[in-house]
């Protein structure tokens, strides 16, 4: 979400030093697809974002957050979503349906994936053709295509797994490695 949230900000004239608190790389650009990396430098937070965009400015997103995370996105500058709202919607791709409470902010609107739900849905973007949004009634918000979306969440989990946080989440202690964190 941080992404989408901060694209938000740029369009609302944010200054120089909000735009360099985030350092975004991008990593892949491949048919109808972007992948980026971006290091939040005031909290040292990173992740991955696949993101696809159709005609009349919608852009529909994959974030894979370094603490394991992943959530689908949807953005729209035209869009006016009250902060912390909450939106069912359905997801279909290539007719495989997920769905949930997605929250929403201003231009964006966010369902976190976790588990086998995440894992499930990023296989179905890498090998599907299309993808239709539905909102509560089932009337549809968007489609996208999927048009390169195979290398794009190829990019995707390879960015996802240079930045992947261990669980345990101490830096000093390696697989199977002694601590070299001279405090335990």
């Amino acid at each position: 979400m941080k992404k989408l949230a901060i694209a938000a900000i740029f369009v609302g004239g944010a200054t120089q030093a909000i735009a360099d608190r985030y350092d975004t790389t991008t990593l892949l650009r491949h048919k109808d697809w972007i992948v980026e990396h971006t290091f939040d430098a005031s909290d040292g937070q990173q992740w991955c974002a696949a993101e696809t965009a159709d005609r009349g400015g919608t852009s529909m997103g994959i974030i894979a957050y370094d603490t394991g995370s992943f959530a689908f996105t949807l953005f729209n500058l035209r869009w006016d979503i009250p902060e912390g709202a909450k939106r069912y919607i359905t997801v279909d791709v290539d007719y495989e349906r997920f769905d949930g409470w997605a929250t929403g902010s201003g231009s964006v609107l966010y369902l976190m994936l976790s588990g086998n739900v995440g894992v499930e849905f990023l296989e179905r973007i890498r090998a599907g053709r299309a993808v239709a949004v539905y909102n509560q009634d089932m009337r549809r918000i968007n489609t996208f295509s999927l048009r390169g979306s195979a290398a794009a969440t190829a990019a995707l989990a390879d960015c996802f797994s240079r930045i992947r946080l261990p669980d345990d989440r101490d830096p000093f202690i390696g697989a199977g490695a002694r601590s070299s964190d001279p405090f335990l």
